[in-house]
């Protein structure tokens, strides 16, 4: 069972735990798959330019977002609706698997494997079925004049966590509470971090060179259906070069006059820099570029349908 899954299970089991809106929320949520581990893809370190842009720009493909790695699943949305920037209070939940396989992919992993191996068989036993659940509001500091070198957005955080439990398919769970008691900052930051990633995961392929993927299924589950739908019964989304996205289509690449190369885009917005004597007639403006896509964007491959969202 994938976490997102594992996530609506929960909030179907236990709703006066987690939320009784919890469902509401997921039933809303557009699902993205990102098939790595964070903190082994994502960039160390920002230049200034690329801060700024991601300041001016950076926006939720859609009002609520799931984002699914391999170490865990983050619900975001907005405190308003429309928000422009990354400097913006956003709201997230998390649901991390606490097994030993997905413990190992953590940033820390070499050390929770050692630790673990000093604990009771019995704790180790039903750590493989339980998952940490959090829910919070977090925002990135202001870096408008830093330096050319910047750290990770997830150094920059503020923000906290409303309600943390630890739990498996019973209920919560005893030992979870009082490591939760014992360790409350350590939980805090690391809730924060691993929803800060899964910004991160959206600002390094929510690019115009990569294309949003529709995959939906042959028959989509009602949204006013009484069970949340999972994973496999509604559209799900990622993000692919349009290479990947066509061989995952069937479509072939496409070439210009003389077998040149034909570079394409998805719509975004540009700003042009704020240099008179390079750009004297449009130094600070900010221009929408259109989608630039060859052929068709849509196709059937087995029992599912496949869109390529251009103007996403």
């Amino acid at each position: 069972m994938s976490t997102f899954d594992r996530l609506c299970w929960f909030a179907e089991r236990f709703p006066d735990l987690l939320s009784p809106s919890l469902d509401a929320l997921l039933f809303q949520t557009s699902l993205f798959r990102f098939p790595h581990t964070a903190h082994e893809v994502l960039p160390k370190f920002y230049t200034k330019e690329e801060l700024d842009f991601q300041r001016a720009y950076f926006h939720l493909p859609f009002r609520i977002v799931a984002i699914e790695d391999q170490t865990s699943c983050v619900i975001l949305w907005e405190e308003q609706r429309d928000q422009i920037g990354l400097i913006s209070k956003r709201w997230f939940i998390e649901l991390a698997s606490l097994s030993a396989e997905r413990a190992s992919s953590w940033n820390d992993g070499a050390l929770e494997t050692k630790a673990r191996a000093k604990l009771p068989a019995a704790t180790r036993a039903r750590l493989e079925h339980a998952h940490n659940f959090s829910f919070g509001m977090f925002e990135v500091a202001d870096v408008e004049n830093t330096g050319a070198s910047e750290q990770s957005w997830r150094f920059m955080l503020k923000g906290s966590v409303a309600s943390y439990h630890m739990l498996d398919d019973n209920g919560p769970m005893p030992e979870g509470v009082e490591l939760l008691a014992a360790y409350p900052d350590i939980m805090t930051t690391t809730a924060l971090r691993n929803a800060m990633s899964a910004v991160e995961e959206l600002m390094m392929f929510n690019r115009p060179d990569r294309f949003i993927v529709r995959e939906t299924p042959a028959r989509a589950r009602a949204l006013d259906a009484p069970k949340i739908p999972r994973a496999h019964e509604r559209p799900t989304y990622t993000l692919l070069h349009p290479q990947e996205a066509r061989s995952k289509l069937g479509i072939p690449m496409p070439t210009g006059r003389g077998g040149r190369f034909i570079g394409e885009r998805r719509r975004h917005v540009r700003r042009y820099p704020d240099d008179p004597e390079r750009w004297p007639k449009a130094h600070g403006k900010i221009i929408v570029v259109p989608a630039t896509w060859v052929g068709p964007h849509e196709a059937n491959v087995g029992r599912r349908h496949y869109t390529i969202m251009l103007d996403l």
